[in-house]
């Protein structure tokens, strides 16, 4: 019997033993303001307490209290196989929903619905179900069930359907176990699977409205630009949820939502930028923080029409003045980098393009490019992002680039990446404790329209064959490395991530991805 062991997960081999760009986007969204690490998870800093009773976290005492928790935009689509936003991953997928698998606070692969167990080659997946486990409309969470959200995900065009491009067959054992085969190894299988609802059946046509999963809350209502409300749900097969009510309150200025948790309006601030976290009355909140950030700040860039050219692309690299950026825009926070890996055990040092003018004109002119014009787009509700898009407008103003600066409502915003209806976006990717997850969710939508690169496509899929942990290490610098040459992402630095608590509440805690997790959450006191 082989043990497979890795960072993310470890299994029983042949015995029981996982968006934008758009799981990277942004979610701010313009709307009226509600009133009245070591890759570890990270709790409050001060101001509450960061530990959680026993009672709750080991599913004990449970207590018909609301948790009111300030949100940064609206989520309008429910439906866990197409919305990739941050802000629907921690608000409703991982509350509403359950996955096979899921990832611990340090971002390692566990059990949720299920066990897994692979063979001996790595091909053969077998997932033993939780017994008795149900939805929230009463049905069983059985493998056909399974199969038939995964064949639901498999059959569509999101980023989530990637991650099961490689499985060739996949079959109910009986009511409570599933086969899933792949055509070859791949090592982020697993890590894949985290981002993978399973809904279900009979909600299967309305779960853009109406979600219906077997996690540990229900959806009850959702009010358009005001709030979204889940209740505690008594079926669910883990541990029970402290608080009954679950209250997203849309407030989409960080410092107006800062201000109803220090008028007891709000108990928690999912997203809170740096402007407004170092302004923070810590006799009133609590930063949340994780030990460690796997968020990086980017420009993306539409590497067809104006920007065809490498040269123009590195040019710009060159008037990108990072430390500036770091400076005013995160507070001197993060660190700066050229790599899209910075961290964990795949983490490739690539130090980017210095900030060098006389550089990026000479570029400029090697390329022809003269009385250049540009659109830049960003997600409303990140002051951070206007910042890095101002200093940059600046620095490209003085070398004759025109930058125009457009914050778009985050539907909007959503829609335009999609179609690629701009010459460069500002976005940010959460990426997981696999380097896949980077390139599979950020490069393979660029490579399969504007970044034409039959190289760089054949190698990823490569790098997911490799089973040797160093030789996947290495193909992902070397990965990293042909990203910064050619640059079609121009990375600015890591993201410095926090959330706000209110010292009514303990156990809240926010994970590398920037997932905020109410797992633990209890009232305080």
């Amino acid at each position: 019997m082989r043990h497979l062991r890795t960072r993310h997960v470890t299994l029983t081999v042949a015995a029981v033993a996982l968006i934008g760009a758009l799981a990277a986007c942004s979610s701010g969204i313009n709307s009226t303001p509600t009133t009245g690490a070591s890759s570890a998870a990270g709790t409050a800093t001060s101001g509450s307490a960061g530990t959680t009773p026993a009672s709750s976290a080991a599913g004990g005492a449970t207590t018909d209290e609301t948790l009111t928790m300030a949100i940064p935009s609206d989520i309008s689509n429910f439906d866990p196989a197409t919305n990739q936003l941050i802000q629907y991953i921690y608000a409703i997928r991982n509350n509403v929903f359950s996955t096979l698998v899921k990832y611990d606070t340090n971002l390692g692969v566990e059990p949720d619905l299920a066990t897994p167990s692979v063979n001996d080659d790595s091909t053969e997946y077998t997932f033993a179900l939780r017994p008795g486990a149900i939805f929230q409309d009463g049905t069983p969470v059985d493998a056909a069930a399974v199969i038939a959200s995964l064949k639901s995900v498999a059959a569509g065009k999101s980023i989530y359907s990637t991650y099961l491009s490689g499985v060739s067959k996949m079959t109910a054992k009986d009511a409570t176990t599933v086969v899933v085969t792949l055509s070859e190894p791949n090592a982020a299988f697993l890590d894949g699977l985290v981002n993978i609802a399973i809904v279900a059946p009979d909600s299967a046509k309305t779960v853009g409205k109406t979600p219906v999963g077997s996690g540990p809350y229900a959806f009850d209502h959702a009010t358009a630009n005001r709030e979204i409300v889940l209740k505690r749900f008594d079926g669910y097969y883990g541990n029970k949820p402290a608080y009954a009510t679950i209250d997203m309150k849309v407030i989409t200025d960080p410092q107006v939502a800062v201000n109803n948790l220090y008028s007891g309006a709000v108990d928690a601030v999912s997203e809170a930028p740096t402007s407004v976290v170092k302004q923070l009355d810590t006799g009133k909140g609590a930063v949340v923080a994780p030990q460690e950030s796997n968020s990086i700040a980017m420009f993306e860039f539409n590497s067809s029409g104006k920007l065809a050219d490498p040269r123009i692309r590195q040019a710009l690299a060159y008037a990108l003045n990072k430390s500036a950026i770091q400076k005013i825009a995160y507070g001197g926070d993060g660190t700066i980098t050229g790599s899209v890996i910075p961290s964990g055990p795949f983490a490739a040092k690539v130090d980017g393009y210095p900030y060098d003018l006389d550089k990026a004109k000479e570029l400029l002119a090697a390329a022809g490019a003269s009385d250049l014009t540009l659109n830049l787009t960003l997600p409303s509700g990140h002051p951070e992002a206007t910042q890095a898009a101002q200093i940059w407008q600046s620095a490209l103003g003085s070398i004759g680039v025109k930058l125009s600066v457009d914050a778009q409502e985050t539907s909007v915003w959503v829609d335009n990446y999609v179609k690629r209806t701009y010459d460069v976006t500002f976005n940010f990717f959460n990426e997981s404790g696999d380097p896949n997850s980077f390139f599979n969710t950020i490069m393979l939508p660029h490579l399969k329209d504007d970044y034409k690169n039959p190289t760089m496509l054949s190698e990823i899929a490569e790098a997911l064959t490799i089973t040797d942990q160093q030789k996947r290490i290495a193909a992902y610098a070397t990965l990293a490395e042909q990203v910064n040459e050619d640059l079609p992402i121009l990375v600015i630095q890591t993201r410095p991530l926090t959330a706000i608590t209110s010292s009514r509440v303990t156990g809240l805690q926010l994970n590398p991805l920037g997932w905020l997790l109410i797992d633990n959450a209890t009232p305080a006191g």
